[in-house]
């Protein structure tokens, strides 16, 4: 068996099959709580460069989940053990020991509690024993394996269409989404790959080292939205699907497609000022990772697994509202008055622009959509309130962990013009909302 055959797909596949048909692995597994296997990438394992690692559910000892991670696990499993991707390797392929491993700290507790990793240590063996024996099912058993395992959907999870272009309805090509939808086509032609950062290299290399963590932490704030909405956005639009709003639909596959490549860019201007294997969580914060590791992913994965008019709208709220009309919004303002006036690092200013452009629209259509769901549910305005003003606050203290965290803070930034800046940036969406709401009614 070759090493790349481990972490594939078809191996995941099998390795659930093991689980699952065992009555042995049944017994052994059934109180087993949600568990997270994240892994640290290596340069030997090119394979696992996009992957973060496993997420393993089992409910009575039947395999509810096993797949690869996402962001949104982080908070859905009551353990999380994080080690170097290596590290798993030998495990599964019984090299390594794991109680010697999690004493001696290679494999690390994120979440969860040792003691009780250590008391389960028969049935972590078994699930280690399970993932091994999948690597040994030929590669015909694997392709049966992956076909018989399939979940078969429900009834309630069937979509029932009613609305395609084909019926009498049609798509309402006057309707706010559909225009915007228009306008990204005709706008939105601009390539990450064209902006050149020539200039910003020499610019990057006169600053010092407490100027380059200061402006790649600002970046991070608009890096971590951008990233998290190209992982995770699919459950707003299938949420939209349940209720038949295609103009809605169509829209949001035009702004998916522009936060991939606002994560292109990021990834470039990362990658060309050698900064792309720079670990940049050491800057988080407490608030940060409230905000974009548990709030953010929880609020879209509560979406996705029910797609009531309560759920988008907190998934509105701090997706558009939040991150991306606030905070990301008063970072590129913050960079444009700053480098502007200096004359540096043109090409990350070029790719604001661009940036800008494009946000303008995400905004357009969160208004929309919040007014659509109060307008609609005028009992969610409360909720819309309340947890506006809490995850504001909590904005605002991701502010105050950058200026806490570079003290003194070089650029001439000042933590007052942020916290006023988004502010006012909030209160203008609100004022929008509401202003578009009384109009409605």
């Amino acid at each position: 068996m070759e090493n790349k055959e481990i972490f594939s797909s078809d191996w995941l596949q099998a390795w659930r099959k093991v689980i699952y048909q065992s009555e042995h692995y049944f017994q052994s597994v059934k109180h087993w709580n949600p568990l997270m296997i994240r892994m640290y990438p290596e340069p030997d394992l090119p394979e696992l460069s996009d992957k973060i690692g496993f997420f393993i559910e089992l409910q009575n000892g039947k395999v509810s989940e096993l797949r690869f991670a996402t962001v949104a696990d982080l908070s859905v499993a009551k353990t999380i053990l994080t080690a170097d991707a290596s590290i798993w390797k030998n495990l599964i392929l019984k090299k390594e020991e794991p109680v010697s491993l999690l004493l001696n700290g290679q494999i690390k507790v994120d979440k969860g509690n040792l003691l009780t990793l250590i008391t389960q240590k028969d049935t972590a063996r078994e699930i280690l024993q399970a993932a091994h024996k999948a690597s040994s099912i030929s590669t015909a058993e694997k392709a049966k394996s992956l076909s018989e395992n399939i979940a078969q959907p429900t009834q309630k999870e069937f979509i029932q269409r009613t609305n395609f272009v084909t019926s009498g309805r049609g798509i309402d090509m006057d309707s706010i989404p559909i225009q915007l939808f228009k306008e990204a086509k005709e706008m939105n032609t601009w390539d990450p790959a064209d902006i050149s950062f020539q200039d910003d290299i020499h610019h990057w290399r006169s600053f010092n080292r407490f100027q380059k963590k200061t402006l790649m932490h600002l970046c991070t704030l608009v890096m971590a939205g951008q990233g998290t909405a190209t992982l995770e956005l699919a459950p707003l639009m299938k949420s939209l699907a349940r209720d038949d709003q295609l103009e809605l639909e169509i829209y949001l596959t035009s702004f998916i497609w522009e936060k991939a490549k606002h994560t292109d860019f990021f990834s470039r201007l990362r990658h060309t000022l050698k900064e792309d294997k720079t670990d940049l969580s050491r800057l988080h914060g407490h608030a940060f990772k409230e905000l974009y590791q548990n709030k953010l992913p929880e609020a879209l994965l509560r979406l996705n697994r029910n797609p009531i008019p309560a759920n988008q709208l907190k998934a509105t709220v701090i997706y558009i509202l939040i991150a991306e009309a606030t905070l990301a919004e008063t970072v590129y303002e913050g960079c444009n008055r700053t480098f502007q006036k200096q004359n540096r690092i043109p090409g990350l200013l070029k790719g604001i622009r661009y940036l800008k452009q494009d946000n303008s629209r995400h905004i357009a259509f969160g208004v929309y959509f919040l007014n659509k769901l109060l307008s609609e549910h005028p009992a969610l305005m409360d909720l819309f309130e309340t947890e506006t003003k809490k995850l504001f606050e909590l904005a605002k203290n991701v502010i105050h962990e950058i200026f806490n965290y570079h003290n003194p803070m070089p650029f001439n930034l000042h933590e007052e013009w942020f916290i006023s800046y988004a502010s006012s940036q909030l209160e203008k969406r609100m004022a929008s909302i509401k202003e578009q709401k009384n109009a409605t009614m």
